[in-house]
């Protein structure tokens, strides 16, 4: 999405966060089946714990 996309979602009321991706955990160990449930995981637990204030779990970006 690009920032026109966040700035009219935010113009209908609607929070916008942006992860820097960089800052999210990727697990190394053994390869894992690329899954988009295995994403939204990652996605939703960094994004609750930035919120939650939590350090070093994802940077939020400007949006």
């Amino acid at each position: 999405m690009t920032a026109s996309g966040w700035h009219a979602l935010q113009e209908l009321g609607i929070e916008v966060y942006v992860l820097h991706p960089a800052s999210l955990a990727v697990e190394r160990r053994g390869r894992q089946a690329k899954t988009d449930r295995i994403d939204i995981d990652v996605l939703l637990g960094a994004l609750l714990a930035g919120l939650r204030g939590e350090p070093r779990r994802c940077t939020m970006m400007a949006a």
